[in-house]
Parts: C-alpha cells; sequence; structure tokens
C-alpha cells in the first residue's frame, strides 16, 4: 500500500508523490518482477500452465477499489503450491 499511497499511517501525509505507482505496477512488481529478481520467472511471477500456484482470493476486485479500502478486502481462499491452504468458506463457485 506505501508503494501506492506512499503516506504516512501516523500522519496520513504524502510523501514523495511524484513515486507513486498504480496497483496494476504494484501487482506487477510484487509477482513476475519479484520472480525475474530471483531467476524464477520461468516457475512463478504469474498464472500459467507449468507453474507453481500460489494465489488467493479476494471478496472484491483490487483493480477497482478506491486504494484506501484495498486493505478492507478480505480473503477468501488461499492457494500454495496448487492446495487450498486457507478457506474462509464463503466462496460461491
Amino acid at each position: 500500500m506505501s508503494a501506492i499511497l506512499r503516506e504516512s499511517k501516523a500522519t496520513g501525509k504524502v510523501s514523495g508523490p511524484d513515486q507513486r505507482i498504480t496497483v496494476p505496477e504494484a501487482i506487477r512488481n510484487y509477482t513476475l518482477n519479484c520472480a525475474w529478481l530471483e531467476h524464477q520467472d520461468d516457475i512463478k511471477g504469474s498464472i500459467e500452465p507449468g507453474k507453481l500456484a500460489d494465489f488467493c482470493v479476494i471478496d472484491g476486485n483490487i483493480l477497482t477499489t478506491e486504494p484506501h479500502k484495498i486493505t478492507d478486502l478480505r480473503t477468501l481462499l488461499t492457494i500454495t503450491g496448487g492446495k487450498i491452504v486457507f478457506d474462509a468458506g464463503e466462496l460461491q463457485v
């Protein structure tokens, strides 16, 4: 969140507003770019056949949620190594 908002939690003061990044940029930085830095982008960092399946399902659209409200989104399901490791029991398919 700090990369998107660039705000102090204590004061709300913005620091370096020109250094803010968008939500899609933050997602890419925490997924594909991290995998690339680790030289593991061939096995993780994006959801593709044959890659590690580590991801979570949340109860809203992170791309359209107001940035200050993103932390209010709840995790419904977490999958690590292709296995469900957390299930809130609220996911309706």
